[in-house]
């Protein structure tokens, strides 16, 4: 192959693999637990938050990958900074002062 020829091909490559980046979706890791039928490593159905908080970052092109922990060990993860987020706890005032909240409630026990 000519210089010339080799040099075309990487150039044609370079801008491939930017395009495909180009439209590639973010990906977040949330950490969360076991919490039916909110979230559930353990059962399909019981993933109501989970089908919400994923369906929501989709508009706006991010995929969401779900780690599940023990509660308290996924609230430390995020404290930490280890993951994005975490979802679904009751709003208090700690909480408050310490992540950023979504203003309405995503899910209800009523």
């Amino acid at each position: 192959m000519n210089p010339k020829c080799k040099k075309l091909h990487i150039i044609c490559f370079l801008i491939l693999l930017t395009t495909v980046n180009i439209y590639a979706n973010e990906i977040i890791t949330l950490a969360i637990g076991e919490w039916p039928p909110f979230t559930s490593e353990k059962s399909k159905k019981d993933k109501i938050a989970e089908i919400i908080v994923r369906e929501s970052f989709k508009l706006e092109n991010i995929d969401v990958k779900y780690t599940y922990f023990p509660w308290k060990r996924a609230y430390v993860s995020v404290l930490r900074g280890d993951f994005a987020g975490t979802f679904p706890w009751y709003k208090t005032e700690n909480r408050k002062n310490t992540f950023i909240l979504s203003k309405e409630t995503i899910t209800s026990l009523n």
